[in-house]
């Protein structure tokens, strides 16, 4: 169904994150070339590019520098091929930037070479995913805010800069450390679909849920997936939330639209993960188990679907392990899951060359877009010890493998 290159090492110097945070697209293909971001120790925004024709990589460029391991860059592509970049801080964390973001856009198109039209906006950011919609204007999610952090949107205005942060989900709790997995997307018609997960630490340090909501209007007004008017930022309920089979730490992998317009969403939680399907009126949800190998843990990991209808994920899967022991496990591997049959089946392939030693983990895959079609993935990951902290100087190796 599928095949994958050969893993390259696009780096030796990575950071512990080097591919971390899939929301944020580390990838844009155009005309004959990729783009690959991702970061060097400790918080250095890199990047490379392929050359289809030639099948040769540029030389590593060193683009910006950002807050820590957090510094997550996220890519989107205009009508006139150039991209457009976020990326930096980690909230209040070290006061980067004032807690904003700073969005560039490339000087020519199709190229990383050089960059233009820096502004920084943001409250208290972290965590960005970035898109460009039909008119022209790129909007964000984000987590965001004061504690504890609910998930942002903001969008550039017409007249210049960018309106004002809008709180879209939130948990009603004493502040404290969230996470919120924030991710969205448009169509061709400029709907916006938004998700995330709700994390505390208050609930045993887990998340209860998924959630997901659209706006037809840019963002100045939303509704859930049947188009009930929501008051935001909602808490989670059972009008927004995306049906979980099994409890735990439910958290959002990824989202993606097909070319009918039809919403997918991928979550997991400690031994299981799904995806789920909005028909329109209901939620189809595909059990991933089966389709994974019996000795490694599911998780939720990121979705592309190709120019084809081909659905895409990549995950990062472990032995099975105490919780407390899984984050870094040297025995994580990066697995990529293909459908061609609208998720009924899946061809599971393991990717990364297996080493118990060291982990080869945080996956990252080409998130699709209006101006940017998947015609082949490109998954992304990191090979190396965790780090302590978000400021450790450790050093991995980032690889790029492609996908047929």
């Amino acid at each position: 169904m599928a095949t994958s290159s050969e893993p390259f090492l696009l780096s030796s110097k990575g950071s512990t994150r080097a591919s971390a945070y899939v929301f944020g697209n580390k990838v844009i293909t155009l005309e004959g070339k990729t783009h690959v971001l991702w970061l060097d120790a400790i918080s250095t925004v890199c990047g490379r590019t392929f050359d289809h024709a030639t099948e040769t990589w540029s030389e590593k460029v060193e683009l910006f520098e950002g807050c820590d391991n957090h510094t997550n860059p996220s890519l989107a592509l205009d009508a006139d091929g150039h991209l457009h970049l976020a990326y930096g801080p980690h909230g209040w964390w070290g006061n980067w930037n004032s807690g904003c973001f700073k969005h560039v856009v490339s000087e020519k198109p199709n190229s990383i070479e050089s960059w233009k039209d820096e502004v920084s906006f943001g409250y208290n950011a972290t965590y960005a995913c970035l898109i460009t919609t039909p008119s022209g204007l790129d909007c964000i999610a984000y987590r965001g805010g004061d504690p504890p952090s609910p998930l942002m949107f903001q969008k550039q205005r017409p007249q210049g800069g960018w309106a004002p942060a809008q709180p879209i989900m939130h948990q009603d709790i004493a502040p404290q450390y969230t996470n919120v997995g924030a991710t969205i997307v448009s169509d061709q018609e400029g709907t916006l679909y938004i998700a995330g997960h709700f994390y505390n630490l208050k609930t045993d340090a887990r998340s209860t849920g998924v959630g997901a909501l659209k706006s037809t209007d840019m963002g100045e007004s939303w509704t859930n997936l049947a188009g009930e008017s929501c008051d935001t930022p909602v808490l989670l309920n059972e009008s927004v939330a995306v049906p979980h089979h099994g409890d735990g730490d439910i958290r959002l992998g990824g989202l993606a639209l097909d070319a009918s317009g039809s919403l997918w969403i991928s979550s997991g939680n400690k031994g299981y993960g799904q995806l789920s399907n909005w028909t329109g009126e209901s939620w189809r949800t595909i059990d991933l188990c089966a389709f994974l190998p019996e000795d490694r843990t599911a998780d939720a990991g990121a979705i592309a679907i190709d120019t084809t209808g081909r659905i895409h994920m990549t995950v990062g899967l472990n032995i099975p392990v105490p919780q407390e022991e899984s984050w870094g496990h040297g025995a994580q591997e990066v697995f990529h899951l293909v459908s061609d049959d609208a998720g009924n089946s899946f061809e599971c392939t393991q990717i990364s060359p297996s080493n118990e030693a060291l982990p080869n983990w945080l996956p990252s895959i080409s998130q699709g877009g209006i101006h940017q079609p998947i015609e082949h993935p490109v998954i992304v990951y990191t090979h190396g010890e965790k780090g302590v902290g978000c400021s450790p100087d450790t050093e991995t190796d980032v690889y790029c493998v492609f996908i047929d």
